[in-house]
């Protein structure tokens, strides 16, 4: 690099290990219709504790899962906040969304038929996985020590819009994100300490009853080999209308894998940029509201055509009707954001997010030095743009039952994102300079 290193950062990282011991039931998929039946890759909780200068650290953390429940996300943030003094506002957690890894409590439970012995198995892991992740926090708290971080982003394509990939749709607009964002954290000796890197693209290369990162986690497990002693992190973007194509073959999980660490590698290895020992963080939730839900005899004749997965959503929304109850109006959502120095500021987005926040959120502020991660906080369901609720169909509005939603989102839903998103980023500045 042309930049002389100045390690005044302090940097930490730590993984641990989350791989079920014992067949469990596995997120992601509703015909799945048994447990795991083994481990192809083992899945970790991975920390990043960053700490400018005189100011408290912030953790980043990146977990092998489809998602977390609320409530799962509060006991991680209590735990972390009671052990290690650590605000809420500067946790972040982001899920890599892989459709290969274990189901924990509270996670689309209207989507999975299971038994009482299945639910004790997936209460007693997600206990023993809340644990760990507070441990992982710890353990990069321990770690931290001088640093020197950089970003650069590089490319790679093998995501595709799922949209057209469905009879009747190939009409419809395909916009991906290719970004390969990379934070890189070097120790005072000049080795690589820490990777983090993101995609915007869905984890569903394989689709059978084998515990996996998928694509992710071949990545990061390729990553910590060519740089021995690094932890890789891998942050997931703004990838719900996004798939790998094509797939379900074991080769091109690590095929993928491959190609992404070594996008990984080409940033690294190429010119960085040197991020200033400045760290403004900010958290906020706003209401995002939905549109009129159906009525009990709707609800009844969307279960005589819908799969198993969809009939118990559906069922539990005629039942809350028949209860006398109202049906939920409006969901809410979080959005935090990142500054650090003036090279990059870094939106961390709630819920499965489609690739048009991500487009619109760089053009806004920066295609070189804006990185906007989804994925993170609770998983409560797809985030679609005005865009995506015209086309309509699964992203738009038929998944959003099964988070025990009963209506898609008002037409506002990305303009009140986006707004926002700039009132956060302003804030972000006058902190900045105040």
């Amino acid at each position: 690099m042309a930049i002389q290193q100045k390690y005044n950062w302090r940097a930490g990282a730590a993984k641990i290990d989350v791989t079920p011991d014992s067949p469990i039931w596995m997120a992601g998929y509703g015909y799945r219709d048994r447990p795991s039946e083994g481990v192809r890759r083992p899945i970790h909780v991975r920390a990043l504790a960053l700490q400018p200068s005189g100011t408290p650290p912030v953790l980043l953390i990146a977990v092998e899962l489809v998602g977390l429940s609320r409530g799962t996300i509060d006991q991680i943030l209590c735990g972390i906040s009671e052990r290690h003094r650590i605000d809420d506002d500067r946790v972040t957690i982001n899920c890599s969304h892989t459709h290969s890894g274990p189901v924990t409590s509270g996670m689309l439970d209207l989507g999975f038929d299971l038994t009482v012995q299945q639910k004790q198995l997936i209460n007693r892991y997600t206990e023993d996985f809340v644990a760990k992740v507070v441990e992982v926090a710890g353990l990069a708290l321990e770690d931290l020590c001088p640093a020197s971080v950089e970003f650069g982003q590089g490319l790679t394509g093998f995501a595709v819009n799922r949209r057209r990939d469905r009879p009747g749709c190939r009409h419809f607009p395909a916009p991906v994100d290719h970004d390969v964002p990379v934070l890189c954290v070097r120790r005072q000796s000049g080795l690589i300490h820490a990777l983090v890197f993101g995609y915007a693209c869905h984890t569903t290369v394989m689709g059978d009853y084998m515990i996996s990162g998928d694509h992710a986690g071949y990545a990061q497990a390729n990553l910590e080999s060519v740089f021995p002693g690094a932890t890789a992190l891998f942050i997931t973007g703004c990838g719900a209308d996004i798939n790998p194509l094509p797939r379900r073959r074991i080769e091109l999980l690590e095929a993928y894998g491959m190609v992404l660490a070594c996008a990984v590698e080409d940033v690294v290895n190429g010119d960085t940029a040197m991020l200033a020992s400045t760290l403004n963080v900010a958290k906020t939730s706003i209401s995002l509201d939905l549109q009129e839900a159906p009525g009990i005899a709707a609800w009844e004749e969307r279960m005589l055509h819908s799969s198993s997965f969809h009939r118990r959503a559906c069922a539990y929304q005629r039942d809350q009707l028949l209860k006398g109850l109202e049906l939920t109006k409006s969901c809410p959502y979080t959005i935090q954001a990142w500054q650090i120095g003036d090279e990059l500021l870094w939106f961390f987005l709630s819920g499965e997010v489609v690739v048009d926040y991500s487009l619109r959120l760089k053009e806004h502020f920066g295609w070189d030095s804006t990185w906007i991660s989804g994925y993170c906080d609770e998983l409560l369901t797809y985030i679609p743009s005005r865009r995506v609720l015209e086309e309509g169909g699964y992203e738009g509005g038929d998944a959003m039952c099964l988070f025990g939603l009963p209506a898609p989102f008002s037409p506002n839903v990305e303009t009140r994102i986006l707004g926002a998103a700039q009132t956060i980023a302003e804030s972000l500045r006058v902190s900045k300079t105040g």
